[in-house]
């Protein structure tokens, strides 16, 4: 067996594979014998007709398109490791260059490379903000004005009534073809100076006061550019509205009693230190997520990375399944999205979801090489970390009561993502004490005297976002 080996430039290998005659020829009677298995060849029992019969009934190009199908099953894996090539995905048969003497060609996608370059030297502090007692305080006046209890008043709408209003909205300088009418008798109900309402633009229900039920009012309004329809982003309209009723809220006082008629709370402080952690857990995701977008984009932009095409579209094909399952849970399908972008499908590939798997693909690979240049492996102190992991997914996603009765091929692969979450953790982990310097000061810090102990805190976990 004769190889030649061009690497192309996109990493991927071509292989020009001689294979001497005697072997072709032993592969062609394998073929003859397979045929006659398959066959009901007259005066024979199966599989027992004769090389020169099956080649008189069925001609030599049969037998020969068996022999190079039979040859490339069982000797493929000895051509990828005499010609030394680490295959990244399945490769393909591109040609039949020659029957006499037999050349194959293969085009084999190789093992992606990355090269981090100097990415020990790459530094990004890590500054999480605390959460700021005013955001405690909204939240808590969220709770409170989700059970106000409302009361009709025959007076004028004043700051905090809730008032019930008729709205009618037209375009004041539509486009060519633009419809003008964009709400039409649609009733909605405000509170009046709520800060927290953006509809339709912020700040509208503060025109509401001061009006009593029958009032009239017209209010301008321009579309802010960040409008989600963008259709209306920068442009003028009218909203009419007329007041239906007009109600005093009545928001319960924030204390103890209150606290514990929501939830298992003794306090109002327990509710206030209850939302708090919830709050920096969120914040703190936020913030560990674009800490790393940060840190990773960072190593990319030093780095040298290579892949086939055919692990990109892999990725691009994951990405598309993911998104297609999103949709599902709102009840609709991939092409009726792009429909409403006004995409085509290939379009949305190129300029949507193909940016975003080389990113994913990118980042995934960075993040792996750094785990093997450190050494980063799953320990045995890990798996008690795993295992629960392991259980609050098969808990979450299966609702089973009992782990028993969940089959053991579904329990393997939880559990083997639930591994690789916990190794992406610590890698994560490494990277960001390199990039604060935490990994240098330690390194360069002498060993402690015997007998001694530190009383160093342990670093958190950090989680990263798929």
């Amino acid at each position: 067996m004769n190889i030649q080996t061009e690497l192309r430039d996109d990493h991927q290998a071509r292989l020009t594979v001689e294979i001497d005659q005697s072997t072709f020829e032993d592969f062609k009677k394998k073929a003859a014998r397979q045929i006659a298995r398959e066959a009901n060849i007259p005066g024979f029992r199966p599989g027992k007709a004769p090389y020169d019969v099956v080649r008189r009934i069925y001609g030599d190009d049969a037998i020969a398109q068996q022999a190079v199908e039979t040859l490339i099953d069982q000797m493929y894996p000895a051509i990828l490791e005499e010609a030394k090539i680490e295959p990244g995905a399945a490769g393909a048969l591109e040609d039949i260059a020659s029957m006499d003497p037999l050349k194959l060609v293969f085009l084999v996608p190789l093992e992606p490379e990355v090269d981090l370059g100097d990415y020990q030297t790459i530094r990004l502090p890590y500054e999480p903000e605390s959460v700021p007692e005013e955001d405690v305080e909204k939240v808590i006046t969220r709770l409170r004005d989700s059970q106000a209890l409302a009361e009709p008043v025959e007076r004028a709408a004043e700051n905090g009534d809730l008032v019930a209003v008729e709205v009618n909205a037209i375009l004041t300088n539509p486009d060519d073809g633009q419809e003008a009418n964009i709400i039409t008798n649609e009733h909605v109900e405000l509170v009046v100076g709520d800060q927290t309402e953006t509809w339709p633009v912020p700040g509208f229900s503060n025109n509401l006061a001061g009006l009593s039920a029958g009032s009239k009012t017209t209010v301008p309004v321009i579309f802010p550019e960040d409008e989600e329809n963008d259709s209306l982003r920068g442009k003028s309209a009218e909203f009419h509205l007329e007041v239906e009723s007009v109600k005093k809220r009545t928001l319960p006082e924030a204390n103890d009693e209150w606290a514990q008629s929501i939830g298992k709370f003794q306090t109002i402080q327990d509710l206030r230190d209850d939302i708090r952690h919830h709050l920096e857990r969120t914040q703190q995701g936020n913030y560990d997520d674009e800490y790393f977008d940060r840190l990773i984009a960072a190593i990319i932009a030093g780095a040298k990375i290579k892949y086939p095409p055919q692990v990109l579209d892999e990725e691009i094909d994951h990405l598309l399944e993911h998104i297609s399952h999103d949709l599902e849970h709102q009840h609709m399908d991939l092409d009726t999205y792009l429909k409403m972008l006004g995409l085509t499908h290939e379009a949305f590939i190129e300029t949507e979801v193909r940016p975003a798997a080389i990113r994913r693909l990118e980042q995934s690979l960075v993040i792996k090489e750094i785990g093997r240049v450190e050494s980063i492996e799953i320990q045995a102190e890990d798996m008690n970390e795993v295992a629960q992991e392991a259980i609050q997914t098969l808990v979450q996603f299966t609702g089973a009561k009992s782990l028993r009765k969940i089959p053991n091929n579904v329990r393997e692969q939880v559990t083997m993502k639930a591994m690789l979450q916990v190794l992406n953790r610590r890698i994560l982990q490494r990277m960001k004490a390199i990039a604060t310097g935490e990994a240098e000061k330690a390194e360069s810090t002498p060993a402690l005297d015997a007998g001694t102990t530190s009383e160093a805190p342990a670093e958190a976990p950090v989680e990263k976002s798929e």
